[in-house]
């Protein structure tokens, strides 16, 4: 029971990610994102997002890791 708890919060997870990610801007199609990267605030901007998304994708990782273990333990035991 336990296990399916853990995998349906990282699939949680991972659709959060995946709403968010679609929500993003394609190259090319947005002039207020080509706008933004042709300033030297723009790039400051962005590079402050990217540092952000970038945390926010170690810490999912940290923690996929984590309860990857666990289940890893809990399967070890039972046999």
């Amino acid at each position: 029971m336990k296990q399916e708890n853990y995998l349906e919060g990282i699939y949680g997870c991972l659709e959060r990610i995946e709403k968010k990610v679609e929500t993003l801007p394609v190259e090319g199609t947005s002039p207020a994102v080509e706008n933004r990267t042709n300033s030297p605030e723009g790039i400051a901007e962005l590079k402050i997002r990217l540092e952000r998304l970038q945390s926010a994708v170690e810490k999912n990782s940290s923690e996929i890791a984590a309860v990857r273990s666990h289940i890893w333990g809990t399967e070890r035991n039972v046999y």
